[in-house]
């Protein structure tokens, strides 16, 4: 009998099958959309193994709604905090900052929880939009009693879920990745916190460093349509005018625009015209790898510097060919204290080699938000008195002194807190005055840096 044979079914039975069918899919659409509308308040459980596993750009969205950890779920008594991030646009990635997390909550969890009641942290899959993160955020807020927001990831997102609902509600939130000027300059803002640098600190490193290349005399700057990308481009127009320098050109694209199925011809041929010393470019994260494909296969003769700010990750580009490219990419990310031991506890949580940055500073926001959480509970001190507290240069402490907390602020008044990523000092906009960027390149050179790379003799610029 054949395959088909076995398989093939009569007229009568053909309703039948596509009844069950249609009440199959319906069931599963009720399911997957349960945390944001019917059962609102049943959290779906997603491990990493499944988080992981969810399949990306294969023209199918993804909707995870609100979920939670299968490992440190909610309970009657926990405290919750809730995690925004695009959790099905970036599942593999997204997956290294939910282990993070998990160990830290963990670790709070196996030191007493705060105040003797369990941690635990939602997510919420917002796919990088800002409405879905503000929707999501009241949800987590209004429907599971979270009562501090980690993320947004992007600036957009940060923004709008604080002027929606952190401020308005008088919620604590804390990002590592949301970088824009704008944030923390919303009225009322008090309760915000940031680890990595600012985009104007990332202006700042990106000028001087191109300036000790003799590479700011013709720049071209290929920038988004999102708040990130304004501030560097906006930061970089002003600031090259210090060095003698000048921006020559710019590229604009939306981030809705998949560049993938774009022709940049026109657009390539125009950038190279111009002769730059130095391209920079400021794309959202899920852009960059088409733009950098579009520049190996559209562009002829020799390239110049290729400057990307912290939306740039090597993995990105780790499974595609760019030969050209690769020789002649920099870019900056923070720097984190590396920290072997919660590393290799992440690796071995999700069966990987490749880690990025973000793990680290993930996992101190978790911490930072827990110690602070105990002290507002035991002594009475509000949430923002008492970051500042953990903040102070005061004594220093690291996440093993979790269970001495309260009488170690007792005896010495004020607190240093150093996370796994580094010290961590805030001054009054709430950024991390011991933030540090780094410089990185896709192909660190044995010997010499091929001449994209080089400083430009002065006689040459």
């Amino acid at each position: 009998m054949s395959t088909h044979s076995s398989l093939s079914t009569t007229n009568n039975e053909t309703p039948i099958l596509m009844q069950k069918f249609l009440v199959i899919v319906a069931y599963l659409v009720l399911f997957f959309s349960a945390p944001l509308h019917a059962k609102e308040r049943d959290l779906l459980s997603i491990s990493l193994k499944e988080l992981m596993a969810i399949p990306t750009n294969k023209g199918v969205k993804q909707d995870l709604g609100i979920f939670q950890s299968d490992s440190q779920p909610t309970t009657a008594n926990s405290i919750n905090f809730g995690f925004l991030a695009g959790l099905s646009i970036s599942a593999k990635y997204s997956a290294v900052q939910v282990a993070a997390i998990d160990l830290a909550v963990s670790e709070i969890n196996s030191m007493g929880g705060i105040g003797g009641r369990p941690l635990t942290v939602l997510r919420g899959d917002d796919h990088h939009s800002p409405d879905r993160s503000v929707k999501l955020a009241k949800k987590m807020i209004e429907l599971h009693r979270v009562e501090a927001i980690l993320g947004p990831v992007t600036s957009d997102n940060s923004y709008e879920v604080l002027r929606q609902v952190a401020i308005p509600l008088n919620i604590p939130a804390i990002t590592s990745t949301a970088t824009a000027n704008q944030i923390n300059q919303l009225p009322g803002i008090d309760l915000y916190w940031r680890l990595v640098p600012s985009n104007r600190q990332q202006v700042n490193y990106i000028l001087d460093h191109l300036d000790s290349l003799n590479r700011l005399k013709r720049v071209y700057v290929v920038a988004g349509r999102d708040l990130y990308s304004n501030e560097i481009l906006d930061g970089i127009k002003l600031g090259i005018e210090r060095y003698n320098g000048k921006v020559t050109g710019e590229l604009r694209l939306t981030p809705l625009a998949d560049i993938a199925y774009m022709d940049l011809q026109h657009e390539m041929n125009m950038i190279r015209k111009s002769n730059p010393t130095a391209i920079i470019i400021t794309l959202p994260v899920i852009q960059i790898k088409a733009f950098l494909q579009k520049i190996e296969a559209l562009w002829r003769g020799p390239l110049p510097t290729i400057f990307l700010g912290d939306t740039m990750r090597a993995e990105i580009v780790s499974d595609t060919k760019l030969d050209k490219v690769k020789k002649c990419v920099q870019y900056i990310i923070p720097a984190p204290t590396a920290n072997l031991d919660i590393e290799n506890q992440i690796r071995k949580l999700l069966n990987t080699d490749s880690l990025d940055y973000d793990a680290t500073y993930i996992y101190d926001m978790v911490m930072l938000f827990a110690f602070a959480k105990t002290i507002e509970y035991e002594m009475g001190i509000n949430f923002s008195r008492a970051v500042k507290l953990l903040t102070a240069s005061g004594k220093t402490i690291t996440k093993k002194d979790y269970p001495q907390l309260i009488p170690l602020l007792k005896k010495h008044k004020q607190l240093h807190f150093v996370g796994i990523s580094g010290s961590i000092r805030f001054d009054e906009y709430g950024d991390n005055i011991d933030a540090q960027l780094k410089l990185f390149r896709l192909i660190e050179p044995s010997k010499i840096l091929p001449k994209c790379q080089q400083k430009i003799p002065e006689m040459d610029n």
